[in-house]
């Protein structure tokens, strides 16, 4: 994608169980079309992980600094996840949307209505996508993380395998989801990305090729 560009779309958010394919869904869409889409990036109070770089990945914080923000209104959204805080700034999202790009973020249900309202007070639409799979499939994908994973301890992946088991499936059913992928993977990558491009289309202001979305003048 190239060019100026002027889209209703302000933001693609991304929610989905553990191991769902959010990540590598929101990587694509970057490294794709990185001159329309940048990452929103998101506040935690979780320890970064190997080769993660701090307010690029995420803005890592302590519990008390993340808890003073959240008090000074200085977020849009939070929510937990086994035992970690996360949640989105205001001051992010409007420095984005100056920016003149798309914005990608990964959240949970509980942000989609937070967040659709405060694109809409900066005259903006969210894109909502629901990434699922089948039980069996986020149980492989969560065991091969952990045996790539030489940092997280067991009892940390315990504690998300518990959450993923016992809260995350009635996520599907917690938003009205603008585009529901119940088995994202390797076959259905390509179709999301489709669906998505689609969805910012919608008002004609983009066309799409193969390898570019430009204005359409």
């Amino acid at each position: 994608m190239g060019g100026k560009h002027v889209s209703s779309v302000g933001l693609v958010a991304l929610c989905g169980p553990t191991c769902g394919g959010k990540t590598s869904l929101a990587r694509m869409l970057i490294e794709r079309w990185g001159s329309v889409f940048a990452p929103l990036v998101t506040t935690t109070t979780r320890a970064p992980r190997a080769g993660e770089r701090r307010d690029v990945d995420y803005h890592f914080m302590s519990r008390f600094e993340f808890e003073e923000i959240r008090a000074r209104g200085w977020l849009i959204e939070a929510d937990e996840i086994a035992g970690e805080a996360y949640g989105l700034q205001h001051a992010d999202l409007k420095r984005l949307q100056e920016s003149g790009r798309i914005g990608v973020v990964v959240l949970t249900p509980k942000g989609i209505a937070p967040i659709r309202e405060a694109c809409e007070r900066l005259g903006k639409r969210l894109v909502s996508v629901y990434l699922g799979a089948t039980r069996e499939d986020l149980m492989v994908r969560f065991l091969q993380r952990y045996r790539a994973d030489s940092e997280d301890s067991a009892a940390l992946y315990a504690n998300r395998l518990i959450h993923m088991l016992d809260e995350q499936p009635a996520w599907e059913r917690a938003a009205p989801y603008d585009i529901v992928e119940k088995a994202y993977g390797d076959e259905t990558g390509a179709s999301v990305l489709e669906r998505i491009q689609a969805q910012i289309v919608e008002d004609a202001v983009w066309v799409a090729d193969e390898t570019a979305m430009r204005v359409r003048h």
